[in-house]
């Protein structure tokens, strides 16, 4: 096992190493040594080399106190980003180097995103440790080519999103046997964080998704929309359809659930349609689980509550999330 250097020490390991200093020391009670390892140690997010370094670098420990009382390093866990029909014996990833600094100004990397970055070019050839984890409950409909399908997704959330889209535009299905009612809905901070637009741009044009909204809450984002419009040839003469891309600035993907909530409710309700949900789980997968409770209880009149009615979509498999923090 890998000991994970980065995270917060335990209660415990603080107090050993409080106990071993000759530094002033917060008060012994218990109700105060959990106030002062929530606000100095949790709040700032330090870690045992902060302390021993910084403030009580007159502590010695042995190897042996530092592995026992260190966190094992825990997994990261991360969305394939890539359909087995485009290889059977590669994966794509799909990930954003994480970096920011503390209140106390240390510097904070990923563990796992800054390894992959730094690997580089070098990675060719070289082993990660790995393990699938199989999500039988998030797959795609088998009736794909009829049954409608809103994919709704922030940040890297995109990773399954790209997977769904590589295998629906991969499969035997011709465009002309599509149903044309797929649509995507996904968040980014910015601009500069958006990624797989030209997949998103071909799979309107093969006729894989109806329309695309992507929006960016960054207020720093440029404020003038932008839409995009493709012309898709549905396979008969002289019969083509307008599709868009939009890009919505100072949005979150709620809103634009919100500026088409009745179209989202003739979807879920009248189309049997499904509904994918890919991103964080804490924020963005209440905002979205949020509109969906708002949607219902606005167009519902059925004796189902809200809550219930979610439910029911959940456990016939029409509305999959893949959220994680």
């Amino acid at each position: 096992h890998c000991v994970d250097l980065g995270a917060a020490p335990t209660p415990a390991m603080v107090r050993m190493i409080l106990n071993k200093s000759s530094m002033p020391t917060p008060p012994a009670a218990d109700e105060d040594f959990d106030a002062y390892y929530e606000h100095s140690i949790l709040g700032p997010q330090r870690t045992v080399l902060d302390l021993l370094l910084q403030e009580y670098n007159d502590v010695t420990l042995t190897i042996e106190e530092l592995l026992y009382n260190l966190p094992r390093m825990k997994p990261r866990y991360y969305s394939i980003a890539s359909s087995p029909l485009e290889s059977s014996n590669e994966l794509v990833l799909t990930y954003r180097p994480i970096k920011y600094v503390t209140s106390r100004g240390a510097l904070r990397q990923g563990v796992a995103t800054n390894y992959l970055t730094n690997l580089g070019a070098a990675a060719h050839g070289q082993q990660v440790p790995l393990k699938i984890i199989s999500n039988p409950a998030f797959r795609l409909p088998k009736s794909i080519a009829t049954k409608p399908i809103v994919m709704i997704a922030g940040g890297c959330g995109i990773a399954p999103i790209r997977a769904f889209l590589m295998h629906m535009m991969l499969d035997d299905v011709t465009p002309i046997e599509r149903t044309k009612k797929n649509r995507l809905y996904i968040g980014f901070r910015s601009s500069s964080d958006q990624v797989y637009y030209d997949l998103i741009q071909s799979s309107i044009q093969n006729g894989v998704l109806e329309s695309a909204k992507i929006s960016y809450f960054d207020s720093n984002t440029t404020n003038n929309r932008h839409q995009q419009q493709t012309m898709v040839d549905d396979g008969t003469t002289n019969n083509k359809t307008t599709t868009t891309i939009t890009e919505h600035p100072c949005c979150y993907v709620s809103d634009l659930l919100q500026q088409d909530e009745k179209w989202i409710w003739e979807h879920i309700h009248h189309n049997g349609g499904y509904i994918y949900i890919c991103g964080g789980a804490k924020t963005f997968g209440a905002a979205i689980e949020k509109e969906l409770l708002h949607i219902i209880e606005k167009y519902n009149t059925s004796t189902s509550s809200p809550n219930d009615y979610l439910k029911q979509l959940i456990e016939s498999r029409r509305l999959c999330q893949d959220l994680s923090d």
